[in-house]
């Protein structure tokens, strides 16, 4: 087992870099581009790479799809009838 060091009285840090993570409207930008619509399109709008992958993606299993349904409406009565 790994042997874990805990400090205790460390001294706090400088207030410049405490007011450097105290960015309250980079959080708001960076919650909407998560979590809102309009932010979820504007992650694909610039990356097309991901955009090309998610369109492939859904693509194949479309196909996967509706090539089961495909096999099952080729059979004709005397199809079945042959087979059996």
């Amino acid at each position: 087992m790994h042997k874990i060091k805990v400090h205790f009285n460390k001294p706090d840090p400088a207030p410049a870099t405490i007011s450097k993570y105290k960015d309250f409207n980079r959080f708001i930008n960076r919650y909407q581009q998560f979590y809102t619509p309009s932010g979820i399109r504007n992650l694909f709008k610039y990356d097309i790479k991901k955009l090309v992958l998610v369109v492939i993606i859904v693509v194949l299993i479309l196909l996967m799809i509706f090539a089961e349904d495909g096999e099952a409406k080729n059979l004709t009565p005397d199809k079945i009838e042959s087979t059996k």
